[in-house]
């Protein structure tokens, strides 16, 4: 039987491990996920824009369309042994009190977008920076903070999914940059001023996730090259930073790393190779290129034809040390097993990675999955439940398939007691903390600009609006930070007194948009409509 998620259980970071347990944590998490359905149009009419110009707060705090969300919360309880759920489709500024309180007593973590499809939320891949970063953009997540802080279920907030997917999308990277940067800032703000406020225990943190697509822009390198690339320049610091906190520190025990893979496609593929027993696999050139910092040249002899393998030095050979995971996982079933004749006519994935990424080496270094998905984000291609032709009508759960049945044997059957020890980080928790010592932000561009011809925008000139929000803050702590917590059996009927929070926590963050004078004009518009035609970079279909 599962147990109930409480704030004792919060997820929080140590150097390269997430641990359960934000004070004195003694139990390595792993990650066991999947990705939460989409909602269906019908339903994201309704709370991703208004016809009116305002939204009311009848509509922010009505939760009447999440039961379906619920039913299938229960339906992955029951028959599943994840213990995460990704969503891709919300927005902040709506009641999710009833669904993240049902998970948490389903022992269910909850990761989150920091991004939204249409309105306030957007960072566009499309958009050049520093456009892409808007103070409306960074209020929308400054407010996703301030209403999940205190679940204590909510393991993550997902900053961008694949926004630099192309060089022309790395256009848009120093946005990304800023976003994390900013939100690490104010996060750390939150946790002054609520330990400040007294009342209980207070997380620390609400870690922040990037996800990349495994892939690179560029046919000079590999995918595991490109996304150790894209981590540096997330990770960077700048020289004209004001002080050593802000420009090393601010993102230390804040940030994680998701990558995006979709490569396990044969039955006959095995960590160290591809199904041709030759080629070395993805799994184990992302993890000797991430970890060891190293990749394999291979030669040939012309007069003995005789073949040398050896390793040499990536172009950013320092290993990653912050919690890695994949953010999403699993190949497209039309591509599974299509060239060794094990294909079947149902399509079904057999999900034998899942014992690889829980296992040793790669359970040294990562901290576990998100198998993709539970519909395939709308994605036949990558659905888990249901047939190929049958969406998630937004109630009704999905009936379970062969691939999903796959998934839950090979998760039955591998699971990884969260009990590791901290041996491995040689018992300093923050050993080899990538973010104490960073690349400087201004040599790594020019790097970038020599490998891929990519100019960006300097970070040093950025826009940056986390001090400003600060004034705010006490005000939205005093009104919103009442009750966001997981009630015990006894106390179910504190629910309703969320809904009171939560028009407090509304009606808190309209004054604090009226006292910041120089800003009213600005932050107003994150209660306003959200256009149906805006551009987006933050969800992959």
């Amino acid at each position: 039987m599962r147990n109930p998620i409480t704030s004792s259980d919060i997820i929080s970071i140590r150097g390269k491990y997430l641990y359960i347990g934000d004070d004195d944590p003694s139990q390595r998490f792993f990650m066991r996920g999947i990705a939460f359905p989409i909602p269906p149009p019908s339903q994201t009419k309704r709370y991703y824009y208004s016809d009116a110009d305002v939204v009311s707060e009848e509509e922010l705090n009505d939760e009447s369309y999440l039961s379906g969300w619920v039913s299938v919360l229960e339906q992955l309880a029951s028959d599943s042994d994840i213990n995460t759920i990704r969503l891709y489709e919300m927005d902040c500024r709506f009641n999710y009190s009833t669904f993240l309180s049902r998970a948490a007593e389903l022992g269910i973590y909850v990761m989150i977008p920091l991004t939204t499809l249409l309105g306030p939320g957007v960072l566009s891949r499309s958009t050049v920076a520093p456009a892409c970063y808007s103070r409306e953009l960074f209020e929308y997540g400054a407010s996703c903070l301030d209403r999940f802080w205190d679940y204590p279920n909510v393991i993550a907030g997902v900053v961008g999914n694949e926004v630099m997917n192309s060089l022309k999308g790395w256009k848009a990277a120093p946005c990304v940059k800023a976003y994390i940067d900013d939100l690490a800032r104010y996060g750390k703000r939150v946790f002054r001023t609520r330990s400040k406020k007294g009342g209980g225990t207070v997380r620390k943190s609400l870690p922040l996730l990037y996800a990349t697509q495994h892939d690179s822009p560029s046919a000079e390198q590999l995918p595991d090259e490109a996304i150790k690339l894209t981590f540096d320049y997330l990770s960077c610091h700048s020289v004209n930073s004001d002080s050593d906190e802000d420009r090393i520190r601010h993102l230390d025990s804040t940030v994680m790393f998701g990558i995006n893979i979709e490569s396990w496609c044969s039955s006959l593929q095995s960590f160290e190779y591809e199904e041709n027993g030759i080629d070395e696999s993805s799994y184990h050139a992302l993890w000797r290129t991430l970890f060891k910092g190293t990749k394999l040249e291979t030669t040939m002899d012309a007069v003995t034809t005789e073949v040398t393998v050896r390793e040499i030095p990536t172009i950013s050979p320092k290993p990653l040390s912050i919690p890695i995971v994949f953010s999403e996982m699993g190949c497209s079933k039309y591509l599974f097993n299509r060239d060794n004749g094990l294909q079947q006519p149902s399509l079904a994935r057999d999900w034998k990675q899942i014992p690889v990424v829980l296992d040793h080496p790669l359970s040294d270094e990562m901290s576990g999955f998100i198998a993709y998905g539970y519909d395939g984000g709308g994605n036949e291609a990558f659905r888990m439940m249901g047939d190929d032709n049958t969406r998630w009508d937004g109630i009704e759960p999905l009936p379970p398939s062969l691939d999903y049945d796959n998934f839950c044997n090979e998760m039955s059957n591998t699971i990884k007691t969260e009990s590791a020890s901290d041996e491995t980080s040689g018992g300093n928790l923050n050993a080899n903390s990538t973010f104490w010592v960073p690349a400087e932000c201004e040599e790594f561009s020019s790097k970038l600009e020599q490998l891929w011809g990519v100019a960006l925008y300097p970070l040093a000139k950025m826009p940056s609006y986390s001090s400003k929000r600060e004034s705010n803050l006490n005000i939205l702590v005093d009104s919103a930070a009442v009750i966001l917590s997981v009630p015990e059996q006894s106390e179910k009927s504190t629910l309703s007194v969320a809904a009171v929070a939560i028009f407090a926590f509304v009606a808190a963050i309209t004054v604090a948009a009226k006292n910041q004078s120089s800003d009213t004009s600005e932050d107003k518009k994150i209660f306003r409509k959200i256009p149906r035609d805006s551009d987006y970079g933050s969800f992959k279909c």
